[in-house]
């Protein structure tokens, strides 16, 4: 009981707080312009072309929903994940300068609830923000591109969202390891990058969370199947685990 009792006040602090109105309005301003910058990117191109003063005839196919949906893909990376690390890096490690972790954990409430507790609310948040990207993305892509249907792609959108929650992870599992903000967040980018640089990584590379927008992008174009993105969506909830397993390791021998 205790433990929901912390969740909720963990959910209350982020509502009073501009993480409830940074991180919704990035994912919601992607999820509108994934779409539209995929609909009117050639006209932008052509325009730029005729400026400059250039008379190339470049011949550039008509935009699809497929194109709002890589679209989609490379707006998250790296835009969505940036947003991600800098909302909840100091979830932690604000707590344990300010002191106020010490208080909390007189409270009958353990080390492992505190950090399950901040990182469920992280997942709330990014769960929120999610379905605002997602509604407003699918609305604008209806409009713009006729004969639009969304079909099996919309596990496309949940690798995505999954891979949201990992750099969620990360970023507690930094926001525990560091004693600041600033080392927290350097730490919450080395982890994102070494998780991305797995997908450069030959044998490894088919299961690394990095290679899933790839992948993506690739069953859009109809080069890749979709159950390949099987492989990596085990491994990152099997990563997600491992990260928060550690971050709970890692705090409950720290000394506050």
């Amino acid at each position: 009981m205790r433990y929901f009792v912390f969740l909720k006040k963990e959910i209350m602090e982020i509502l009073k707080t501009s993480k409830i109105y940074i991180l919704p309005a990035v994912f919601l301003f992607i999820g509108l312009v994934s779409p539209l910058f995929a609909k009117f990117s050639p006209q932008l191109v052509e325009m730029m072309m005729k400026s400059s003063g250039q008379n190339i005839d470049i011949k550039i196919p008509d935009p699809t929903y497929i194109d709002a949906f890589m679209q989609i893909f490379k707006n998250l990376n790296p835009m969505g994940v940036i947003v991600i690390i800098l909302t909840f890096v100091g979830s932690v490690v604000e707590e344990k300068i300010k002191g106020s972790a010490v208080l909390v954990l007189t409270k009958s409430v353990s080390r492992t609830q505190f950090i399950l507790s901040k990182f469920l609310s992280s997942v709330i948040l990014i769960s929120a923000s999610f379905i605002l990207l997602t509604a407003a993305f699918l609305l604008y892509t209806y409009i713009l591109f006729p004969g639009f249907s969304i079909g099996n792609l919309w596990v496309l959108l949940v690798i995505q969202w999954l891979y949201c929650i990992v750099v969620a992870a990360i970023t507690i599992l930094a926001s525990t390891l560091g004693k600041s903000f600033t080392v927290s967040a350097v730490l919450a980018f080395l982890g994102f990058m070494l998780m991305s640089a797995t997908s450069y990584i030959p044998y490894v590379k088919k299961f690394s969370p990095g290679e899933a927008g790839t992948l993506s992008v690739e069953i859009l174009r109809g080069t890749k199947k979709i159950n390949e993105l099987a492989a990596p969506g085990m491994t990152m909830i099997v990563f997600c685990l491992a990260i928060l397993l550690a971050a709970v390791s890692i705090f409950r021998k720290q000394e506050l």
